[in-house]
């Protein structure tokens, strides 16, 4: 469900089974969130109303997307922070193939290009969060 939020506080925890995650402390109460490439968003977003996807199961409210053109990302080539359209992709550890995530990719470039971005902008800002998360096998 579109629930419009107010970002206070994140705290990170790590469940019984030892996976990370973060619980934000919004007005609707403490909300989970599993996905790190969303949490680093919404940290960006301190203090601000943004909105996000919510999904309520078993008494928990679950953060599971951000939506285009609500949310401030801080781009490093501009000073300040910027209004950019940008829905985080969740972690593709299932099996979704190459193509999937292809069309997935360029779904959000497209977002991008619609809201006024250059296109060779578009896919150069796609390609580089897609790089920051994606996980490194360092």
């Amino acid at each position: 469900m579109k629930t419009k939020i107010n970002v206070n506080g994140i705290t990170e925890k790590t469940s019984a089974k030892g996976k990370t995650y973060w619980v934000v402390n919004t007005n609707e109460g403490g909300l989970t969130c599993f996905e790190e490439n969303i949490i680093e968003i919404v940290k960006q977003n301190l203090g601000k109303e943004i909105t996000i996807e919510m999904k309520e199961a078993n008494g928990f409210k679950n953060i599971r997307g951000l939506y285009p053109n609500e949310v401030t990302v801080i781009d490093e080539k501009f000073e300040a922070p910027v209004k950019k359209t940008i829905t985080p992709t969740p972690n593709q550890s299932s099996s979704f193939s190459d193509t999937k995530n292809a069309s997935i990719y360029a779904s959000y470039a497209k977002d991008l290009i619609i809201s006024g971005m250059p296109e060779d902008e578009a896919i150069s800002l796609v390609k580089r969060l897609l790089g920051a998360f994606t996980p490194r096998s360092d």
